[in-house]
């Protein structure tokens, strides 16, 4: 896990200051063009990492998508996976959730900050989710396990745009993780 997190921040460090000459020479032309809300016609496409969330997972991933619809209004595709194990007297038992979400999101200058777009979602899908039991002795009996069904979220968002098409972005509340961190790239 620590090998995953230090990969993370290393590719992320690097996309940073890859970027950082382009930030830093649009950052001037930036105070006369707004970069942050979502404007009709604009396609956003991202990945992030998601921490804690789905029923026992404490770690995930996901790839995004948003459609400006109309200025300030995107419409968005989110496809995301975790799993974890659970350990019992006799028994282990796997889970996996592979979760679909379409959401509806509103841009809004929250903060007030050059360059920052901020948002709130609302997203419903399925979880598309597995389970499985195996015992860890002889003929113990196996309970039954469940999973999967309609799931829904809450989110207010951030995205730091470095360029004109390049962001850092951050999703808090009720998804696949309590937190997600990532990148986006706006078309």
């Amino acid at each position: 896990m620590k090998n995953i997190f230090a990969s993370l921040a290393l590719v992320l460090l690097l996309s940073l200051s890859a970027v950082a000459q382009e930030a830093s020479s649009e950052q001037s032309s930036a105070s006369s063009n707004k970069l942050v809300f979502l404007k009709s016609g604009d396609l956003v496409f991202g990945g992030r990492v998601a921490l804690g969330g789905v029923a026992g997972a404490s770690f995930g991933f996901s790839a995004n998508a948003e459609y400006g619809f109309s200025d300030n209004i995107g419409i968005g595709g989110f496809f995301g996976y975790s799993g974890y194990k659970e350990n019992f007297p006799f028994y282990e038992a796997s889970y996996s959730n592979i979760l679909i979400l379409g959401s509806f999101n509103y841009h809004q200058d929250f903060l007030k900050i050059q360059n920052l777009d901020t948002w709130a979602a609302v997203s419903l899908g399925y979880n598309v989710a597995s389970a499985e039991a195996k015992a860890k002795q002889g003929n113990f009996v196996v309970p039954a396990v469940s999973a999967g069904g309609v799931v829904w979220g809450v989110t207010a968002n951030l995205r730091y745009y470095l360029t004109s098409n390049f962001a850092i972005a951050a999703s808090a509340g009720y998804g696949l993780g309590y937190l997600q961190v990532g990148l986006d790239y706006k078309l």
